[in-house]
């Protein structure tokens, strides 16, 4: 066990330095290709200072080439990757009933990179999100594209269902984003919505709506009381679409036991 964690954590810190890349990289259109630079003086950074948290500790967080401070987003999301790939292979091996227990059913050994891929795009997306207010189209599909093999490995009623699901989703939040003129949500949430949905199915997708607008509700308040937020200005969603559809993946049927045993 301690080396299967030991390898998740150097993967989720390799994949944290990609992503936090990409989310420089995506919002601005510049390509991903070619070897990173620092964001303050442009210059090229050698292979030894692209070391996750290691070089950022050991420079005192500088800049090799210009001595300006590296910017903490860098190792929060390299820290952050880690934990959630550390974090998701514990679920994959104490699989709670449900959803995910019907995942790696279904996908078997495939359902661990599964769970990385999918814990990848959504801190990705988060990440963007919360910084830009966007979700980028590419990661979208990419997105779109793992759950879409993954339901291809179920059942036809099943992978029927939960793309018919998928789609109720994505007409909900249409008509929120209409019926509001964007000010409620981003056409990009609308868009993911149809992703989310058709993974979870029914009834995940009741209680992934439910848990994700109470918990923008509370974030929101809790904002607004404390002064970093203000009325009028918008507070990315994404993220609590994300947040909530990763916890009804594993816990979903326990949230829905947990409801009913309150009424």
């Amino acid at each position: 066990m301690f080396f299967f964690y030991l390898a998740l954590t150097i993967l989720g810190l390799v994949i944290g330095s990609f992503l936090g890349m990409l989310a420089y990289r995506l919002p601005r259109r510049i390509s991903i290709t070619g070897r990173s630079f620092c964001p303050k003086c442009k210059k090229k950074i050698s292979w030894y200072q692209n070391v996750p948290i290691v070089y950022y500790l050991i420079s005192a967080g500088k800049c090799g080439e210009c001595g300006k401070k590296i910017h903490w987003r860098y190792p929060a999301i390299e820290l952050a990757t880690a934990v959630s790939f550390v974090t998701s292979g514990w679920l994959w091996l104490n699989l709670p009933t449900g959803l995910a227990m019907n995942v790696a059913e279904t996908l078997g050994i495939l359902s661990l990179p599964f769970f990385l891929l999918l814990v990848t795009c959504y801190l990705l997306l988060t990440i963007i999100d919360l910084e830009f207010q966007i979700l980028p189209d590419e990661i979208l599909l990419v997105l779109g594209s793992v759950v879409l093999i993954a339901l291809l490995f179920s059942p036809s009623p099943t992978l029927f269902q939960h793309i018919f699901w998928g789609f109720i989703s994505f007409v909900f939040f249409l008509v929120l984003y209409l019926v509001t003129k964007g000010r409620g949500m981003g056409f990009g949430d609308v868009k993911m919505s149809a992703i989310l949905g058709s993974l979870v199915g029914f009834p995940g997708v009741l209680v992934w709506g439910f848990v994700s607008f109470l918990t923008g509700a509370v974030v929101g308040i809790i904002l607004l009381v404390t002064g970093r937020a203000s009325i009028g200005k918008p507070i990315p969603f994404g993220p609590f679409l994300l947040a909530s559809n990763w916890l009804v993946l594993f816990y979903g049927e326990k949230i829905v036991k947990w409801y009913s045993g309150l009424l």
